[in-house]
């Protein structure tokens, strides 16, 4: 077989030219990556704008429980839903609380019920501040004052005006037993 024409020989460009057409391919690829790089600059810029412009939900602080407070004054009323007390401060409404059934009582010192406690008494209370209702009331009986210990007596002096009145009424219509009447014959 006959052998093979030879190839033609490359042909090779002048220097300035090979130099022209390697300087327009880095200008293209240059290019390419100028633009590739706005791209993600532009991308990155959008990222960040949103990542600074979304701000995270606040977290709620949980309330601050209320701290208890105590009460002082003269006991006003008391029964099973609460107690009435008047504060020392006489410019200060009367305060209605409520009673914790696992309350500390004490009465001139001693453990005493919420039943033995007296209207009139000197109370120092400290109330739970979420619920409102007492959980340690320290009470002191007043000391009773001669006038007021003369107040429990005070049915006497009518009585003693009534029981005279009652004999002496019980009295008037009443004949002597032992007393004997003479009957006049000639009336009869």
């Amino acid at each position: 077989a006959p052998p093979s024409p030879p190839a033609p020989p490359k042909r090779r460009l002048p220097r300035a030219a090979e130099l022209a057409q390697a300087t327009a391919a880095a200008e293209v690829a240059a290019q390419n990556q100028a633009t590739a790089n706005a791209r993600a600059t532009a991308h990155a810029f959008v990222i960040l704008t949103q990542t600074a412009s979304t701000r995270p939900t606040d977290t709620p602080l949980p309330a601050a429980t209320p701290a208890p407070w105590t009460l002082a004054g003269r006991l006003i009323s008391h029964g099973p839903d609460g107690i009435v007390v008047a504060p020392n401060d006489e410019a200060a409404p009367a305060t209605r609380v409520g009673i914790d059934p696992a309350a500390t009582i004490l009465r001139d010192g001693k453990p005493a019920t919420l039943d033995t406690l007296s209207d009139g008494d000197r109370v120092t209370m400290t109330v739970d501040g979420a619920s409102n209702v007492v959980t340690d009331l320290s009470a002191e009986s007043v000391a009773a004052s001669p006038v007021s210990r003369l107040t429990n007596l005070l049915w006497l002096p009518p009585l003693a005006l009534v029981v005279p009145v009652f004999f002496w009424l019980r009295g008037r219509n009443a004949a002597a037993p032992f007393i004997v009447k003479r009957i006049d014959a000639s009336s009869g």
